[in-house]
């Protein structure tokens, strides 16, 4: 996991948005109702005026990071991280990236890859495909 996704996921409630959009995606929902769903859900912390740059620049980094990064998410992002406080430096080259192009389109099998992957560099919230991977083998 490289540097500036460490930083900005070793919150849980940037790990919750990311895991949470991510399986939106992977179950078929548009990009665009995966947005809104995810805003829906974590009201309060993206109206928080000392909590939403987590919340924005988790969305923004993982919608950047599957090539889905919507113009309205990439601005609320970096309004919010310019009032990030002590944490702003953690959020550099997460504002170069949203400010590059993005890679392609992830099809279902990244997403679900990325899902699968460690959120701020721990095992402490696995996703729901691994929970579930992990009930499976546990059944055999």
């Amino acid at each position: 996991m490289s540097a500036w996704r460490t930083k900005i996921f070793e919150d849980n409630t940037a790990c919750d948005v990311r895991r949470e959009y991510l399986q939106m995606l992977i179950d078929g929902m548009p990009g665009a109702e995966a947005t809104q769903s995810t805003i829906e859900a974590y009201q309060d912390d993206a109206e928080d005026p000392n909590y939403r740059y987590i919340f924005w620049a988790a969305l923004a980094a993982t919608q950047w990071e599957v090539g889905r990064l919507e113009e309205s998410i990439k601005q609320r992002a970096l309004e919010s991280i310019a009032h990030a406080g002590k944490r702003r430096a953690d959020f550099n080259e997460l504002e170069s990236r949203l400010d590059s192009p993005q890679p392609p389109l992830m099809d279902k099998n990244g997403l679900k890859k990325l899902l699968k992957e460690p959120c701020g560099g721990s095992e402490s919230h696995p996703s729901e495909l691994e929970q579930l991977e992990r009930e499976e083998r546990s059944e055999q």
